[in-house]
């Protein structure tokens, strides 16, 4: 990851740190201050359950496993929070799009390029290749024989007034700025997952911590307890 990157992800960890954290941290937070409910079967606050799941040998163990989880919680926070903000720019993508093609008809996945001087607005594609065919009209192009692909327009529409042009200079600005800021969401939640997948193979290896439970760790006691979500008992019958 780059240290552009590095920086990014850096901001949207203290966005998250600034916002708050998720619900499974609290529940994580309560049961640490919770001592004694070594056993899965003893009630906690809310009909949450622990069970015992090792012993730690030292305190160097117990700095490691906490820097593990604490690690690993802000990594899962900061992939959540990203979730959030791509989705909130694609929804604002789709809306953009959506204005484009009702008011210009202009199709989201067509290129466009509009000649401010001729007021005119051109659809941009690549013309066929005639090497590029096999049969009667000729063999199929190799690397060596094939020209370049040549970008050409035809005229997808004129633009009739002031109000037309800022408005679709605007939605093309929107657009082209939107697009971006989901390729960098994308691009910086694959850096988070591949962070969060190397803090979870830490865990398993040094702890036996696996990524799809929950736990909590007692540091008077140096023990680590699996969290039990249990559905609550119906004792009316």
């Amino acid at each position: 990851m780059d240290k552009r990157t590095a920086a990014l992800v850096g901001i949207v960890g203290a966005l998250v740190a600034t916002i708050g954290c998720t619900t499974l941290f609290f529940v994580w937070q309560s049961l640490d201050h919770n001592k004694g409910q070594n056993l899965c079967g003893v009630n906690a606050p809310g009909g949450i359950q622990k069970e015992f799941h090792r012993q730690l040998a030292d305190a160097q163990q117990s700095a490691r496993l906490q820097e593990l989880l604490r690690a690993r919680r802000i990594l899962n926070d900061n992939a959540a929070a990203i979730v959030r903000m791509h989705t909130g720019v694609t929804r604002n993508l789709a809306a953009v799009n959506a204005a484009l093609q009702k008011e210009f008809g202009v199709a989201a996945g067509h290129r466009y390029h509009y000649e401010q001087k001729q007021k005119v607005l051109y659809e941009v594609f690549r013309a066929e290749n005639p090497l590029s065919r096999t049969g009667k009209d000729g063999p199929a192009a190799t690397a060596a024989n094939a020209p370049s692909p040549r970008a050409e327009r035809r005229v997808h529409r004129a633009i009739e007034s002031a109000e037309q042009e800022k408005r679709l200079v605007g939605l093309t600005a929107q657009k082209a700025q939107l697009t971006r800021c989901a390729v960098f969401f994308q691009q910086i939640h694959r850096a988070q997952l591949a962070r969060l997948q190397a803090v979870n193979q830490k865990l398993i290896v040094d702890f036996d911590v696996q990524p799809d439970r929950h736990y909590t760790y007692d540091p008077d006691a140096k023990a680590v307890y699996r969290v039990c979500l249990q559905q609550p008992t119906d004792t009316s019958r």
